[in-house]
């Protein structure tokens, strides 16, 4: 495999949701390897931390120390915290997640992508400063013919859209 591409299964091109994962790790890998920026990993380990509490607190309402109506509370106390963390959850998977790529620590910045609906177009959105810059990018230009990402010609879109004030 040469040094230009990414090590990625082969792709289709007409699969949206495949290529947009691909984008988006290739994304990740130009960031973190080739321009040597921070990731930030917070949205992925805070879906993480509130997913394995909602999972434990599942468990634990299974689990009776006393007949019920003396667990009364304990249920109560169990469906409360779980309604929270699972609030929180749904919110940042709704409005905060949502096309989320990728993330830097500094600067902070936020990569948000999507494809563009019955288009051939994939878009990179960077928040940055409370600013947004966006790029399309025609996605035949950056996979070769045997849909393998083409990361120098990728990384220089990324680089384009970082530099752009």
């Amino acid at each position: 495999m040469g040094k230009n591409k990414l090590t990625v299964p082969k792709v289709s091109l007409y699969n949206p949701v495949e290529l947009k994962k691909v984008l988006d790790l290739g994304l990740e890998e130009i960031l973190k390897t080739q321009l040597k920026y921070d990731i930030d990993y917070w949205y992925s380990n805070t879906i993480i931390v509130c997913s394995v509490i909602c999972s434990f607190l599942g468990a634990l309402a299974w689990w009776y120390p006393k007949p019920w109506l003396e667990s009364y509370w304990h249920i109560v106390a169990i469906i409360i915290i779980y309604i929270i963390v699972d609030g929180y959850l749904t919110y940042i998977m709704w409005f905060k997640h949502s096309g989320f790529a990728v993330a830097i620590k500094k600067p902070k910045i936020e990569f948000y992508s999507a494809m563009i609906s019955y288009t051939p177009y994939f878009q990179i959105i960077m928040r940055k400063d409370k600013k947004e810059y966006s790029i399309e990018i025609e996605v035949n230009k950056v996979f070769d013919s045997e849909g393998k990402l083409l990361l120098p010609l990728y990384q220089g879109y990324v680089e384009k859209l970082i530099n752009f004030e």
